[in-house]
């Protein structure tokens, strides 16, 4: 665990969880299922979306267990609203499950993910994720990365990509 992960395990233990969560528009037609695949691709290149914290009985901090593949927890709805009003009380409505969902750990990756239809042409992607695992900016570039692997057909590229774990062995390399 890096220095800053085993400051926020050591805040949690006090009963607060704290949560990323950002919110996309999407204008187009979305195909939900190959949304949902484009995420499963990325998170086979970061491991961080594979990791699940576990404590081990006698330790004070917990271990990063790395998953070989990751379903993310995920939900679409696609009950339009009525009337621009309903859109934001339905995206409000959303963000407070997707938050309950990633901080009770109804997932199987530290990632959730609620793609709401709000018209023809008209989404509201949220992505969730506890502040242990990723902070807002990496959640962010995750998203980016996810919409372009869509874009592209599921091809989320060949660049190498710098692990958390080896930034997290680092950090602890130079602090002691």
């Amino acid at each position: 665990m890096s220095p800053f992960q085993k400051r926020q395990w050591l805040f949690e233990q006090n009963g607060r969880s704290l949560n990323n969560l950002i919110r996309l528009e999407l204008k187009g037609h979305i195909v939900p299922g190959l949304l949902k695949s484009a995420f499963i691709r990325v998170a086979q290149r970061h491991e961080i979306l594979r990791t699940a914290i576990k404590q081990i009985p006698g330790m004070l901090f917990p271990m990063q267990v790395i998953h070989p593949s990751c379903e993310p927890g995920w939900r679409f709805d696609d009950k339009m609203p009525e009337s621009g009003s309903d859109w934001e009380e339905k995206v409000s409505a959303a963000m407070d499950e997707l938050i309950k969902r990633t901080r009770d750990g109804e997932m199987t990756g530290p990632v959730n993910i609620t793609l709401l239809q709000l018209s023809e042409d008209t989404y509201t992607l949220l992505l969730g994720a506890p502040v242990l695992c990723t902070d807002a900016i990496s959640l962010l570039q995750i998203a980016r990365e996810i919409l372009c692997c869509y874009n592209a057909g599921g091809n989320t590229g060949d660049d190498p990509v710098f692990q958390f774990r080896q930034y997290a062995e680092w950090h602890n390399e130079v602090l002691q």
